[in-house]
């Protein structure tokens, strides 16, 4: 419903993003008791952007549920700096990745790498609505490989 609305509808305020994460942090840990991937976070004592801190929160929220849903092995970890967000997972040989082919295909609604895998399936919609949230917010988002899995990266709009 936030994403239907029109930019101008937005409440754009300075917030804290890390308490949005720290929130975050206590369902994502929970979600992977048990589990054997690992999840850890660096984060600032104190991270003030301008946005939406709803529109904010479900970037994160996706973000980060994909993350846990498609990670089966290794670790998450979440990393905020001055004018970013970094989300890594590792995708073992037997885990999933995202195949560099289907880079472009990502952020497409109800696209899915491997629909059969992850812990239940999702929507397809996860990605799709962090890349139209970060539009909304006026930041950037990009998915990277890395030598051991995926990493995705949000560029905060200071100003």
């Amino acid at each position: 419903l936030l994403l239907a609305r029109k930019p101008e509808q937005l409440e754009f305020r300075p917030f804290d993003l890390c308490v949005l994460a720290r929130q975050e942090e206590v369902e994502i840990r929970e979600r992977l008791r048990g589990r054997p991937v690992t999840f850890s976070s660096l984060l600032p004592d104190r991270l003030t952007v301008l946005g939406s801190p709803e529109l904010a929160a479900m970037v994160l929220h996706n973000l980060l549920d994909n993350a846990c849903r498609y990670t089966e092995q290794g670790r998450i970890l979440l990393e905020f700096r001055a004018d970013e967000m970094l989300l890594t997972d590792t995708a073992p040989d037997d885990g999933i990745g995202i195949d560099k082919a289907d880079q472009d295909k990502i952020w497409q609604r109800f696209w899915q790498a491997d629909p059969s895998r992850g812990e239940d399936g999702g929507s397809g919609l996860g990605l799709s609505l962090v890349l139209r949230g970060c539009e909304r917010l006026g930041w950037k988002v990009a998915h990277e490989h890395w030598e051991g899995g995926n990493r995705f990266r949000v560029r905060f709009s200071q100003g």
